[in-house]
């Protein structure tokens, strides 16, 4: 056995060993506390950019939804005014060729009345010129009327339904299948 001195030794040694470890261990507690609110605030910071991040992404893919549809309202306006710009020249061409025809025929009727002597040259001044021609259409007509110089009265028009109109093929088109055009017959 053991004496009382020696016992009370052993005590105090072992209370001595007891507190160190009681700091060691309260120095490890803190240590890991420090460690657990940096990871704590780590994952709070990655939390919040993962939130800003599902936030932008819904904005840039609502975004893109909205680019899409006026991307696609633009390409159905493009190809709208295409097509009418198609229709719109091929009209043109149209009337070209028929102000064309009709300008033809007039310089034929011209040059038959001048070969005939039978219109002065007072009456052959007033036959339409190739420059003075206009043609445009109303309703189910094709009008062609002189133009008239500034100050001048307009001079009568001449209305041609289009049951009057013969066709023909045209030889340009602006489209890729070929149409026929509108001639005037006589």
């Amino acid at each position: 056995m053991m004496d009382l001195p020696a016992a009370l030794s052993l005590i105090r040694s072992l209370q001595s060993q007891l507190e160190e470890i009681n700091a060691v261990s309260r120095e490890y507690e803190n240590e890991m506390e420090h460690v657990i609110q940096g990871l704590q605030n780590d994952i709070n910071t990655l939390n919040d950019e993962r939130d800003t991040q599902k936030r932008r992404m819904i904005e840039l893919e609502i975004k893109v939804d909205d680019l899409e549809n006026e991307n696609s309202l633009l390409s159905s306006k493009l190809i709208d005014s295409n097509s009418q710009n198609d229709k719109l020249l091929e009209r043109n061409v149209l009337l070209e060729h028929e102000v064309h025809d009709l300008q033809d025929y007039c310089d034929k009727q011209r040059r038959g009345l001048d070969r005939r002597g039978s219109v002065s040259k007072e009456k052959n001044s007033t036959m339409p010129t190739v420059d003075s021609l206009k043609v445009s259409m109303r309703g189910p007509s094709l009008v062609v009327s002189t133009k008239s110089p500034i100050g001048a009265t307009a001079s009568s028009n001449m209305h041609i339904p289009y049951s009057e109109v013969s066709s023909s093929f045209v030889v340009t088109t602006t489209s890729n299948s070929p149409r026929k055009k509108s001639t005037l017959t006589v």
